[in-house]
């Protein structure tokens, strides 16, 4: 048996049709080649304004001390609390994990987020080391109770420091200092609360988060005819009524750069 044959006059008509299709399709391949790096410039350009129009967002590490799986569990309860606050990503880390925090830290500057460092005990040693050896823009460190004897200086490259310390155990006690010439703001704020709960101090949560909160804030218009020294301070918020621990007196201010305590 053998295959239907086409006569000659119909093969004679289909090739130059099937010339003008190929032509025809290569022409439309070459078009869309031709089109592909504008529609990639064109969806840059509409998710870079995605991403303007979104606003600012904030990176947190919060960085556990010795044995933070057991004592340091208010790092994991602040980044907890973040989950509820749109465009902040919170992450728990462990005081030992320098190389990997400083890299995610630049890698966050890299992406326009604003950089917080929390830490309790060791891990508030590990955030003012993470400051000082990155050299980024840090927004805040929150220094939990550092040990005494570790208290690293502050460096210049971050722009508010809240310190809480507590004096009524031999753990922690950790005052901080800053290095000459630092123009941040510094809180220092004395609780009674033991060294190994400090961390998950409400207030403290409350204050952290509240400054957060104001990195997401659209930046004030430059101000005219002044100089300009920075942001106002947001007041912390103030001591509960629940009884304190041991003493019961309330918490004790230290402030640096001229800033009044908040007022009880």
């Amino acid at each position: 048996m053998t295959g239907r044959q086409l006569p000659a006059r119909s093969i004679g008509v289909a090739l130059p049709r099937a010339g003008r299709s190929i032509r025809l399709l290569r022409r439309r391949i070459g078009e869309r080649r031709a089109a592909a790096p504008l529609l990639a410039l064109a969806l840059a350009w509409v998710l870079a304004g995605s991403a303007a129009q979104a606003g600012p967002s904030v990176r947190v590490f919060a960085i556990r001390g010795v044995a933070g799986i057991l004592f340091s569990r208010g790092m994991n309860a602040l980044c907890d609390e973040l989950a509820d606050v749109a465009a902040v990503t919170c992450t728990v880390e462990d005081f030992t994990e320098v190389p990997v925090i400083e890299a995610e830290a630049r890698a966050a500057d890299r992406a326009g987020q604003r950089v917080v460092l929390v830490g309790h005990s060791m891990g508030a040693d590990t955030a003012i080391r993470v400051a000082a050896e990155t050299g980024l823009p840090v927004a805040m460190v929150a220094a939990i109770d550092p040990p005494q004897f570790r208290v690293r200086p502050v460096p210049d490259n971050v722009a508010l420091v809240l310190n809480y310390y507590q004096q009524i155990d031999v753990l922690g006690r950790g005052v901080v200092s800053t290095v000459p010439g630092f123009r941040g703001r510094v809180f220092r704020i004395e609780l009674d609360e033991p060294h190994i709960v400090i961390d998950r101090d409400p207030e403290i949560h409350a204050a952290i988060i509240n400054e957060i909160r104001s990195l997401l804030e659209p930046a004030p218009p430059p101000a005219i005819d002044r100089v300009d020294r920075g942001p106002a301070p947001r007041a912390l918020p103030a001591a509960s009524e629940r009884p304190a621990v041991r003493t019961g007196r309330p918490p004790v201010y230290s402030v640096d750069a001229g800033v009044a305590p908040p007022r009880q």
